[in-house]
């Protein structure tokens, strides 16, 4: 599929859209033929071999090399062993994954529905997207199956997510491919001067809140409470930021930052997404509002959220 073929490609009806879980059992072939010491080696050959689209996207973006993900199952041997018990199920988990795709629908009259692969990764990324669909690292969402979560800690998500959070997770993602200007970056059109703070964030945030509408939640919980108290600090600190394009502070840090939460940015931009959301008199009118947007600085001051500090 290429970059201008697809914001379009994807299915408009949300039955027609696939879970893809073929890269499952290739992960736990390699798993099983490995030869001592090999494990590497049995990764390139029987999981990255015959890799989906969306494992391919997957290695270029977040695993990077066999080596590497080898020497993260042989550092967390016993949590890797623990998916086997959510792949064997994952059936369960597809069911509601499901029905986010037909909520989307509902709330949203031009709603897309890629493909979602389930994959297993390094322990860097719970969800992420590519011009092929939604990618989701099945590894982070194994809390109520392994007893160590070590794993969990040292890759910056905190608390362990469960397979039950595999539905917050695919809202969040598969509102991204709602958004114009996520669809506008999968084709190449946008210019690196678009990326600011306050876009990015408010990117993240629309996608937790619209998110949260279609599936009754978010995997973030952890981040609104610490935030929450903190609220208006951080609309100060963020203010003062938003039309740069720094984005350290506030999104993709959990791994670097200490005594607090990362992604405290996904807060804000919840927070101006619901506050736009509240002062609408028509829903799904504001729905629509927050994906088409094209300036995040209109959201913003229509949200009146700066306002009330």
């Amino acid at each position: 599929m290429t970059h201008s073929e697809s914001a379009t490609s994807f299915a408009r009806n949300p039955d027609e859209a696939t879970l893809v879980t073929s890269d499952l059992p290739n992960f736990w072939r390699a798993m099983d033929r490995a030869e001592p010491g090999q494990l590497a080696a049995a990764l390139e050959r029987y999981y990255f071999g015959p890799a989906s689209p969306g494992l391919f996207a997957f290695i270029d973006k977040r695993i990077e090399s066999a080596d590497l993900l080898a020497a993260a199952v042989e550092q967390h041997r016993d949590h890797y062993d623990g998916l086997r018990a959510i792949t064997e199920r994952i059936d369960k988990a597809c069911g509601a994954m499901r029905q986010v795709y037909g909520r989307m629908a509902d709330l949203y009259d031009d709603a897309l529905f890629p493909d979602t692969y389930l994959l297993i990764g390094r322990l860097t990324c719970g969800g992420t997207i590519c011009e092929h669909g939604s990618l989701v690292g099945l590894e982070l969402f194994a809390g109520s199956d392994v007893q160590d979560d070590r794993a969990f800690h040292e890759s910056g998500h905190h608390p362990p997510m469960s397979i039950a959070s595999l539905p917050l997770m695919l809202a969040h993602e598969l509102v991204h491919f709602q958004q114009r200007l996520v669809r506008r970056e999968l084709r190449g059109e946008v210019d690196e001067s678009e990326h600011t703070l306050l876009a990015c964030v408010l990117c993240e945030g629309v996608a937790e809140f619209v998110g949260e509408l279609i599936s009754g939640g978010h995997v973030n919980g952890h981040i609104h409470a610490w935030a929450a108290p903190r609220e208006r600090e951080l609309w100060q600190r963020f203010r003062e930021q938003m039309h740069s394009q720094e984005l350290a502070d506030w999104l993709y840090n959990r791994r670097h930052v200490k005594d607090q939460p990362g992604d405290l940015g996904y807060y804000i931009g919840y927070r101006i997404a619901q506050a736009y959301y509240n002062l609408a008199s028509d829903k799904r009118t504001a729905v629509a509002g927050l994906l088409e947007v094209d300036d995040p600085g209109e959201i913003l001051e229509a949200s009146g959220y700066g306002s009330r500090w």
